[in-house]
């Protein structure tokens, strides 16, 4: 009797997913060929000097949100940085990659990110990856195929993408320039994803060089737009390098950023935040919590507030 108790229990244990363990990811845009703030980032990355507590476990991947360019020399730095021990990094395309930076992209960098990865087609940078309890989206914005968000072919391959990640607990959608519709209930796009808000719980850009996040709608029910600022290219900023950190716990989700003033590695702790989902009695679809991790003084001018 008690050999046969062992036995289930070595059973259960064993058949814990991998993806119940913590773990962690980076998001970071924009660091084109302002190399050695790249560097500094990469570094911080590595290292995590900034984590308090040490909350966050090592990064798993990297999501880097366009305008890397020039493409295979930064990916010289990062392997530089990281060498044999380098996380996938899952690229987005921006308005700046040229068509050779297009090419090591399709033809090099995707294809080391192995069979999670599924192209939309071969000649852009549409597809989904799957790791651990979380799907990635990443949309080509500079492809006919994502071109528009009005396009009903790019939303339904978008939705489907949602709905196939069956064992995803956490989706994120991704692209470079941001889109934010005046009304997003009645927008194609966006009614979409907020069809979906209780897997997709936020989606990544960059562009504009300047960190900041909000809810769309701006409720509780809300999906996040989180403006991953950059990686290195100091114009039109908000003169800092940042990276947006996440870590992943079960159903759970913790967001920090982490930021240096330009051309240094000065890296504090910016801002941080919490979404905890607990399955409710009283809705189908399982309630969201969010909790302000009391670093509201370090908000910048102009940008959504913190929950209180």
């Amino acid at each position: 009797m008690r050999r046969s108790l062992s036995i289930v229990l070595a059973l259960l244990f064993f058949s814990v997913p991998a993806f119940a363990e913590k773990w962690s990811f980076a998001v970071v845009a924009d660091n084109r060929s302002a190399f050695a703030s790249y560097r500094n980032v990469l570094e911080e990355i590595q290292n995590m000097t900034v984590n308090p507590d040490h909350a966050f476990s090592p990064i798993d991947f990297v999501l880097a949100v366009g305008d890397l360019s020039p493409v295979a020399k930064n990916d010289e730095i990062y392997r530089q940085v990281f060498k044999e021990k380098a996380p996938p990094f899952f690229p987005v395309r921006g308005n700046h990659e040229n068509a050779d930076d297009v090419e090591y992209l399709l033809k090099k960098m995707i294809p080391a990110l192995g069979k999670s990865v599924k192209m939309y087609d071969s000649k852009s940078i549409n597809y989904y990856a799957d790791w651990k309890n979380v799907r990635l989206i990443v949309l080509d914005q500079y492809s006919r195929f994502a071109r528009s968000f009005n396009n009903i072919e790019m939303i339904r391959w978008v939705e489907d993408s949602i709905a196939s990640a069956q064992n995803a607990e956490h989706i994120f959608v991704t692209y470079h320039e941001p889109y934010i519709p005046d009304d997003p209930e009645t927008d194609p796009f966006w009614s979409m994803l907020l069809k979906h808000r209780d897997k997709v719980k936020a989606v990544f850009v960059g562009h504009t060089h300047v960190y900041h996040w909000r809810r769309i709608p701006n409720d509780l029910g809300g999906i996040y737009l989180i403006n991953a600022g950059n990686a290195g290219r100091v114009s039109h900023s908000d003169h800092r390098q940042t990276i947006v950190e996440v870590s992943v716990d079960g159903k759970n989700l913790t967001f920090r950023a982490v930021q240096a003033p330009n051309g240094t590695s000065d890296f504090k702790l910016r801002d941080e935040w919490r979404i905890s989902q607990a399955v409710s009695g009283c809705t189908r679809r399982p309630a969201l919590g969010v909790e302000n991790l009391g670093l509201v003084k370090n908000q910048l001018p102009g940008l959504a507030p913190l929950l209180s």
